[in-house]
C-alpha cells in the first residue's frame, strides 16, 4: 500500500509541478489543488492508513498461526503490542496528542520482533544451507553409484 502512496511522485507530480509553473492563475491553483488532494487520498488514505491497518492485520495473523510455540510468550506479546501502536496511526490525522510517537515506537518494536523472528527462522535448522535439497527424497546424481539404476 505504501507503494501505491509513493508512486504518486514520479507518475503524478511532475503534472502537477507543470500545472503550478503555468502562467493562468485558475492552472496554477487547480495543479495545487489536485497536488493536495493526491497527497491526501494517495499518501494518507491508501498509503498510510492502509498500511498501518495491514501491517497490524499480517502481524497478528503471523501471531496468530505461531503462537507461542515458536519463540515464546514474550515474542508473542512483543508482536501484540507493536501491532496495537501501529494500528494507532490510522488516528494520526486527528492529531490528538502521542498517536504519532506510539506509532513511531510500534514500528521501532515492530522491526525488532521482526529480527527476532528472522534469527529464529535462521537458528531452526543452523547446519542447513538454503541452497540445500530435501534429504527423503534419493538425489539422482551420476557419481552416486546408489542413485544410479541401469
Amino acid at each position: 500500500m505504501c507503494t501505491i502512496g509513493l508512486l504518486r511522485w514520479p507518475i503524478l507530480v511532475p503534472g502537477f509541478a507543470a500545472g503550478a509553473r503555468s502562467i493562468d492563475p485558475q492552472t496554477a491553483a487547480d495543479a495545487a489543488a489536485h497536488f493536495r488532494l493526491a497527497g491526501t487520498l494517495l499518501g494518507t488514505v491508501v498509503g498510510e492508513t492502509l498500511g498501518y491497518i495491514l501491517t497490524a492485520a499480517w502481524t497478528v495473523l503471523v501471531l496468530m498461526s505461531l503462537r507461542s510455540r515458536f519463540a515464546g510468550r514474550v515474542f508473542v506479546a512483543l508482536g501484540a503490542v507493536s501491532a496495537s501502536l501501529i494500528v494507532l496511526g490510522v488516528l494520526s490525522p486527528l492529531e490528538l496528542p502521542l498517536i504519532d510517537t506510539g506509532n513511531f515506537i510500534g514500528y521501532i518494536l515492530w522491526v525488532l520482533w521482526l529480527l527476532w523472528m528472522a534469527v529464529r527462522l535462521l537458528r531452526r535448522h543452523p547446519g542447513q544451507r538454503a541452497d540445500s535439497t530435501d534429504r527423503s527424497t534419493p538425489s539422482l546424481r551420476a557419481d552416486d553409484p546408489v542413485s544410479v539404476r541401469a
